[in-house]
């Protein structure tokens, strides 16, 4: 008589693993250190939005403008959009740590365009999305510092792990 089969295990993985997984990876990748470590800025420096010679000073007010009106926007849709708040929230907390570790304050004034149904609401929140994680893809490449350039890299990849979970457009 032969044992019976061994019970095969069931390998999916969750979208929760997938993403604690690649955040895990993000996570031991800025720790890395690519190179000498005093070699771009000298570890007890000042922070990113320092001082006013900075060849980086209107890069990170770029961004910072950027954020703040990123944010601006998720906190509009969540307000207009009760079945937003919720799915939003961690969008809306990424943001404003990144407003905080820039140095800089809450969005003000501007209103964002109008989107009436949540559907509208959230096709224009992650084209928006989008952009702005394209923008910090960009200005980490424009950056002098090194530091600065990986600060930006990680905030586009917070950005672009939130747009994985958006909720989907639904009409």
């Amino acid at each position: 008589m032969s044992p019976p089969p061994a019970p095969r295990m069931n390998l999916r993985t969750s979208r929760r693993t997938t993403l604690g997984v690649a955040l895990a990876g993000v996570a031991v990748l800025a720790g890395c250190d690519l190179g000498d470590p005093g070699a771009d800025d000298p570890p007890s420096g000042p922070g990113p939005s320092a001082a006013p010679d900075d060849p980086d000073a209107g890069l990170v007010e770029d961004v910072a403008a950027d954020v703040a009106a990123t944010l601006l926007l998720v906190e509009s849709v969540r307000r207009r959009h009760n079945g937003l708040r919720r799915p939003l929230a961690e969008l809306a907390r990424v943001h404003e740590a990144h407003l905080e570790v820039l140095g800089s304050s809450r969005p003000s004034g501007r209103r964002p365009p109008r989107a009436g149904s949540s559907a509208d609401a959230m096709a224009t929140l992650r084209a928006r999305e989008q952009r702005h994680q394209r923008l910090l893809v960009d200005r980490a490449v424009a950056a002098e510092s090194g530091r600065l350039a990986r600060l930006l890299g990680s905030m586009s990849a917070a950005v672009a792990q939130q747009l994985t979970v958006l909720p989907e457009e639904r009409g």
